[in-house]
């Protein structure tokens, strides 16, 4: 009953990560707000996942090996609980800024228990 309304800025993504969903899904309309299109990491150096959580990269793709897992992956799960505690612990990343989502309810009860 409600009209709806377009996306037009993101405030959360930056530029690079917005491209994704704008081009697949808001037709090329969705844009990075300015005060978030340039935003990275304020990486500390090192740690153990130092390849996967470089700032310099505004998104990765991490191929981890396993099969048979349509709607849930454990091994997806337990590498992004993993991160997240990096992100925590050694980036100094406040955890309520973090979110991890899935589209997959199966996926985010494997996340609940990784993390």
């Amino acid at each position: 009953g409600y009209p709806c309304a377009m996306l037009q800025q993101s405030y959360r993504m930056n530029a690079a990560l917005v491209a994704f969903p704008s081009a697949c899904f808001y037709a090329g309309q969705l844009a990075s707000a300015a005060c978030a299109a340039e935003r990275r990491l304020e990486a500390k150096p090192g740690g153990r996942y130092a390849e996967i959580l470089a700032p310099e990269r505004a998104a990765l793709f991490v191929d981890l090996a396993h099969e048979g897992n349509p709607t849930r992956s454990f091994e997806e799960a337990e590498l992004a609980g993993e991160l997240a505690a990096e992100l925590v612990l050694h980036h100094g990343v406040p955890a309520s800024e973090l979110k991890l989502i899935s589209p997959f309810r199966a996926q985010n009860r494997a996340l609940l228990t990784a993390c």
